[in-house]
């Protein structure tokens, strides 16, 4: 049996209250006073059990309010009853959860060796000392927060911590202690808690951890492994704005507090060094290098950026892109006007935003080759095609007359999956039209119109169509900024698709399909004559997505460089509709391959990248289909730590939450200890309301 102990034992010096009630049950008791009468036949005779009872009520009286005072001035001492002696059979057993970070700073080599094996290190000497009944967790920081094993014994925690490595990704010690926390919260009732948290405290994994409220009840050792100033070289970005003779930025960061020796940093194109630098940075600065980047030919390239040198995380010296170039379309331009200036003509607008240096030897930069031919060659254009093969597309303006035989060739090459774009324009004779083309032409026109008020504005359009792709992302522009002030009436016909519309809902672009391919027209002219578009920027733009559009090339693929995704992390990657309920192969940088399974959406699900460099997906006889880049994070390349008082200092607590029983509740089961307190409390209250209903009935 133990004797309980105090938390504010100073607090029973108010024991001494109990003589108050005392000192005014004696100064109020009723004193008897002999007075002398002639006779007593007018007084009533006191009945003595009556007189007994009510003494004896006010005894009763006086003992509740004693043990009133007793019991809440033993209740603000805080009584509890703890295992004082240190036997097996009273000990509280004990429940360690360790927050092992492995993120890539860990990978980190220094003097003393690299720090993943010196935080293994660490957490084993600890595990070692634990006691053989101990329960022992481990939580695993980097990328997403898992558990590595559930609280067990503590062999089961030593074999997951030899199997554990780093992982080449970021991660915040914020979402392993809510983990833990949870858990202690949860389970961690009548356990002597503690966490180790095993980390090299870098500033980068510490941003979330003041919002994960720790309980109170759980002891925290800060385990450090690494330097707080560790010095490192990193390529933080590689930025390829286009793969056509102009540069390629490079940053690269000095994160060490003195200035770097000579640097060289060597771009390389599939395997092949295309230019160097060698320069120097400042202590715990960063510069742009602008590496020329040659022009490329058609296909996919593998790009890589490797800085030349030593230091503490070898890793974050080398930077990945995937780059596709896509093969030139070949577009064939109708041109009405002969024997006028260049700037004259009607194609003109869209010639330049096609192919701004067309007639020369660079002509072909923006990935199209342009030809132009008068109305009256456009039939045998189409049959002996252009010097890269047939045509992709036929840009058309407004033409009076189609000359004989032109529709028809017209027609069976969008059905064999040309693309054809249709302006409108002045002198055009919309019964012609009608009747040369016939089911391929969108719509049911009428008469040219022209604003009265306010011009027109696209003032709707598809923002899931390719055509308008370039304008999804914000500050990308919009056609909205372009005036019409002339158009034909149209109406749609079934099979039309509206991809765009004025503000009144008049039709501004009409898509109709015929065979494999497709024919967009477009209610305004080729040049100025109708509207001001081809005069603001987001007219090349939207012309380059709707020529690769109608063409039946992959808008997406044919850009010119594609951000790269972090390592550690997974993505899903949507094909077109071709690829559904097909199995695939994802080509590791390491050489090795995993089976992917597109499901019936065309979508490929949990692309894993687990290291640095380009991924390849294939199908299952090897052709490529699409490349991806994955780099390390630039943040973790900044190995600047917290040291343990730090962390402390960003250490927030919270009182558990967690649900627990009546009796939990009354003893503080949360601790561990029984204590007295709240029963107490109770009691006196309880008393107190007792002591009210007697006083209240009892009388002098």
């Amino acid at each position: 049996m133990f004797w309980p102990a105090f938390l504010n034992a100073a607090l029973l010096g108010g024991l001494v209250a109990v003589g108050i009630p005392i000192l005014i049950h004696l100064m109020l008791k009723t004193r008897q006073r002999r007075m002398k009468f002639s006779t007593l036949r007018f007084f009533d005779f006191l009945d003595e059990e009556a007189v007994r009872s009510r003494k004896l009520r006010h005894w009763l009286l006086l003992l509740l309010r004693l043990l009133v005072i007793i019991l809440l001035v033993l209740a603000f001492a805080r009584p509890y009853l703890g295992n004082h002696i240190a036997t097996p059979g009273n000990q509280r057993p004990q429940l360690a959860i360790f927050l092992l970070d492995r993120s890539l700073s860990l990978a980190a080599r220094e003097p003393e060796g690299v720090r993943w094996e010196r935080a293994r290190t660490a957490a084993r000497q600890v595990l070692y000392r634990l006691p053989r009944e101990a329960r022992v967790g481990i939580v695993a920081c980097g990328g997403q927060a898992e558990w590595l094993i559930q609280p067990g014994p503590a062999t089961e925690a030593l074999k997951a911590l030899d199997a554990a490595q780093p992982l080449m990704t970021g991660g915040d010690l914020g979402d392993g202690l809510q983990l833990a926390a949870r858990f202690f919260a949860q389970e961690g009732t009548g356990f002597s808690n503690t966490l180790y948290i095993v980390s090299d405290f870098q500033r980068a994994s510490a941003r979330r951890l003041p919002d994960v409220p720790l309980p109170t009840h759980v002891h925290v050792e800060w385990i450090a492994v690494g330097d707080a100033q560790t010095p490192n070289l990193a390529i933080t970005e590689l930025n390829l704005a286009t793969v056509s003779g102009h540069t390629s930025t490079v940053m690269v960061a000095n994160l060490d507090a003195e200035d770097s020796g000579p640097l060289t940093t060597k771009l390389t194109v599939d395997g092949k060094m295309v230019a160097a630098r060698i320069f120097t940075l400042p202590a715990l600065s960063s510069s742009n290098l602008d590496l020329a980047l040659p022009r490329l030919p058609p296909g996919w390239h593998n790009v890589t950026v490797r800085l030349e040198t030593e230091d503490a995380l070898p890793v974050d010296n080398t930077r990945y892109q995937a780059v596709y170039v896509p093969p030139p379309l070949p577009v064939l331009l109708v041109e009405t006007r002969s024997g006028v200036k260049i700037y004259q003509e009607e194609t003109f607008f869209l010639r330049t935003a096609l192919d701004p240096n067309f007639g020369q030897t660079n002509r072909g930069l923006t990935g199209f080759e342009v030809e132009t031919t008068p109305p009256e060659e456009l039939n045998r254009r189409l049959t002996t095609g252009s010097r890269e093969g047939p045509y992709a597309l036929v840009v058309v303006p407004a033409l009076k007359r189609w000359p004989p035989g032109t529709a028809p060739a017209l027609t069976g090459f969008v059905e064999k999956g040309g693309g054809l774009l249709l302006f409108a324009g002045e002198g055009l004779s919309v019964n012609h039209y009608t009747t040369e083309l016939g089911p391929l032409l969108p719509g049911r026109w009428g008469i040219a119109e022209t604003a009265t008020d306010l011009d027109w504005r696209i003032w709707e359009w598809d923002k899931h169509s390719p055509l308008f792709a370039p304008f999804r992302q914000p500050n990308s522009g919009s056609p909205s900024v372009a005036r019409f002030h002339k158009r034909l009436a149209l109406q749609t016909r079934e099979g039309d698709q509206v991809l765009a519309r004025f503000q009144d809902g008049h039709p501004a672009m009409l898509l109709r399909t015929a065979g494999q391919g497709r024919v967009l027209f477009v209610n305004a002219t080729a040049d100025t004559q109708w509207h001001d578009w081809p005069r603001h920027k987001t007219f090349v733009p939207w012309l380059h997505s709707t020529a690769r559009f109608l063409a039946g090339r992959n808008v997406e693929l044919e850009g010119t460089r594609f951000p790269s995704h972090h390592t550690g992390t997974e993505i899903d990657w949507t094909l077109d509709k071709t690829w559904q309920d097909k199995s695939l192969k994802w080509l590791l940088p390491d050489g090795s391959a995993l089976n992917v399974k597109v499901d019936s959406q065309g979508t490929a699900h949990a692309l894993q990248m687990p290291l640095p460099g380009i991924y390849t997906l294939s199908d299952e006889q090897g052709r490529e289909i699409r490349r991806f880049a994955a780099n390390v994070p630039a943040e973790e390349s900044d190995l600047s730590a917290y040291t343990p008082q730090e962390m402390q200092t960003r250490l927030t607590r919270a009182e558990t939450s967690a649900t627990v029983s009546g009796a939990a509740m009354i003893l503080g089961g949360n601790t561990g200890q029984r204590e007295l307190w709240r029963m107490l409390l109770l009691a006196g209250l309880l008393l107190m309301l007792v002591e009210t209903i007697m006083g209240n009935r009892t009388v002098p």
